[in-house]
């Protein structure tokens, strides 16, 4: 089965992304501090932890985006080998991604890109994966994908994908793209790794049917009790850090260096967990119904307790 993988562009960004999957998986942490030093770019407190004195250049936002995108690819392939044939797409400092993501460019190469440098076609390599360009197809030639470049950077670049395989978002971002005149009438799913502090991504995000499995659906769970406490100030604190305590020990084995699958029982859990944590939030009982059963018609997974 073919799918689209699609790199967001600088509209992604916004502090403390992917914090769960960084604090969590030390494959992650070792990507993401290699990328940083490659770009030469000060990441790190933006990324993870807030810091508010994060400088504010266009730049340094947009290299931020790269890194995230790149370790989420890195994460997917480690952890679902499974998924088919993959062909890498990006709108804006997306391509850049994908270019990076199929070995085409070095990241210095990309970071060069961002500070307003002209690529040349020794900077450029034979890409390990397929990668297309929204408006010009797929790039092979150095020359191609140069343009390609310059055009995505300009911002010149068309939304409309060219084939109708089902679509990932691989990136941070909560206004990465809008799915719908992409997928109207085509068999597309959008399905973004990363969206704090928002359950309603739960519902309408995971695309479980071909690409995802129980295991996915509980660290996502995991990821917005992450996020929670920085993104409602009106949480029980205290409450909801014993919730993320509990839920880190139920999938810990699912972070080890050997991954172990999670159990029926461990991940009936976590969904209680989550039904508590919406409890907090002052969700009402009849909108957590919904959402579970959008969850099981989305993941043919029963969560019912």
């Amino acid at each position: 089965m073919k799918h689209w993988i699609m790199f967001p562009d600088e509209g992604g960004f916004y502090l403390g992304m992917e914090r769960e999957l960084y604090e969590m998986i030390p494959e992650y942490r070792k990507f993401c501090r290699k990328a940083e030093r490659a770009l030469k770019l000060p990441l790190h407190d933006a990324l993870f932890y807030q810091h508010e004195a994060y400088p504010q250049r266009l730049s340094e936002r947009q290299g931020a985006v790269v890194v995230v995108s790149l370790a989420n690819f890195e994460l997917l392939r480690r952890l679902y080998p499974e998924a088919g044939e993959l062909m890498l797409c990006g709108r804006g400092i997306g391509l850049l991604s994908a270019l990076v993501a199929a070995q085409a460019l070095s990241l210095s190469s990309a970071a060069g890109c961002l500070n307003g440098k002209k690529l040349s076609a020794r900077q450029v390599r034979k890409p390990a994966l397929p990668v297309y360009s929204l408006s010009k197809g797929e790039l092979t030639e150095a020359g191609q994908i140069i343009e390609a470049v310059e055009l995505a950077l300009r911002e010149k670049e068309s939304w409309e994908l060219p084939e109708d395989y089902p679509c990932l978002d691989i990136g941070p971002g909560r206004v990465c793209f809008d799915a719908q005149p992409r997928c109207e009438g085509k068999p597309c799913v959008i399905a973004r790794l990363d969206e704090p502090g928002d359950p309603q991504y739960i519902w309408s995000g995971i695309h479980t049917k071909r690409l995802w499995s129980r295991d996915y659906c509980a660290k996502r769970m995991f990821g917005v009790l992450v996020a929670t406490p920085n993104e409602n100030e009106n949480s029980d604190s205290k409450r909801l850090i014993e919730i993320e305590k509990e839920m880190r020990e139920l999938l810990r084995p699912l972070y080890a260096q050997e991954p172990q699958s999670l159990s029926v029982e461990s991940f009936e859990r976590c969904v209680a967990l989550l039904r508590e944590n919406f409890t907090i939030k002052h969700t009402s009982a009849e909108e957590i119904r919904q959402r579970i059963a959008m969850l099981e018609n989305e993941t043919l997974i029963s969560v019912s307790l």
